[in-house]
């Protein structure tokens, strides 16, 4: 980690907290995503993500590889 990175935590997988965090990690901070939408959690663990957007699924899956299935 840089000395700029910080270690995040975004509450909320929707559009906005997924998005947030995706963005986040790319620019090399260490980002957490919670949320209390158990399924939504279990789809996100299995690579599957709501959220319809060009390149979601490229830049989630580019965050999730880096990052490693955490529960």
């Amino acid at each position: 980690m840089s000395e700029f990175a910080r270690r995040i935590v975004v509450v909320g997988t929707g559009y906005v907290g997924l998005t947030t965090g995706a963005c986040l990690a790319s620019l090399g901070h260490r980002v957490i995503c919670a949320d209390v939408d158990r399924a939504k959690v279990e789809r996100l663990q299995a690579g599957k993500i709501d959220i319809r957007e060009p390149g979601s699924r490229r830049w989630s899956g580019r965050c999730w590889r880096r990052a490693g299935s955490r529960s």
